[in-house]
């Protein structure tokens, strides 16, 4: 299931689709914006043309860049596809909706490792410039403190730091813990690649509708993005 309407969905498949053939170093250097990088490789060009290869054997539907991205978790939540590239922030939502006829797993290992986006939340930080610096550290040690993670697994919030040592109310939440654990295990973990640019998401989701429309060519939709990613690293050094 996706529905693309709102761009970024496809992102998040096309990243699946990339971790399988292009190595985790690679796309971390892509999603991060570091120098050095290049999405022009056989290895994202293999990537692209799958996404395309699965449009022409109607994998999605039909309408998927005209499909919004609730309505599309809504119909899978009915019983429409078989799987649903999303990320744990449906986990509530699903999980009332299908109770134990849902399950949260890993991307399937084409590599020697699971590869799989994901992120740790939001990235806090004490500014050189803020006038009470011990408040400010004391409030992140204690949202990332055990007590803290407690509390994320109680509420069916993925706790990053001691995720092993909690138990998830539910079954659908213990799967998401595994999966994560294991990630962080095999250092599997590779970014979300609109965080490249500052105006990645824009370029990339637009790009991708392109392909999926088979408007672009996979050559084009890395062309696209290339010029995106190797211009800001230019004007960064």
């Amino acid at each position: 299931m996706l529905g693309n309407l709102d761009k970024w969905p496809a992102i998040h498949v096309f990243g699946t689709v990339q971790a399988q053939t292009t190595p985790a170093d690679q796309i971390r250097q892509l999603g991060f914006g570091q120098k050095g990088g290049s999405w022009v490789t056989p290895e994202n060009t293999q990537a692209a043309q799958t996404l395309v290869d699965w449009v022409d054997k109607g994998y999605f539907g039909k309408d998927v860049n005209g499909l919004g991205y609730d309505p599309a978790w809504q119909a899978f939540s009915k019983g429409t596809g078989a799987y649903l590239i999303a990320g744990t922030w449906l986990q509530a939502d699903l999980g009332k909706a299908m109770g134990d006829d849902l399950t949260f797993v890993l991307p399937p290992k084409a590599q020697q490792t699971p590869a799989a986006t994901g992120g740790t939340g939001i990235p806090w930080a004490v500014s050189s410039r803020t006038k009470n610096p011990d408040a400010a550290a004391a409030y992140i040690d204690f949202i990332t403190s055990k007590d803290a993670m407690g509390v994320l697994a109680k509420t069916e919030n993925l706790p990053v730091a001691d995720t092993a040592d909690q138990k998830a109310p539910s079954a659908i939440g213990q799967d998401v813990f595994t999966a994560f654990g294991t990630a962080v295990d095999d250092d599997a973990l590779v970014p979300y690649l609109d965080y490249a640019t500052p105006t990645m998401a824009d370029t990339l989701g637009a790009a991708l509708q392109d392909l999926l429309a088979k408007k672009a060519t996979p050559e084009q939709f890395l062309q696209t993005v290339q010029k995106d990613y190797g211009d800001f690293v230019a004007q960064n050094g």
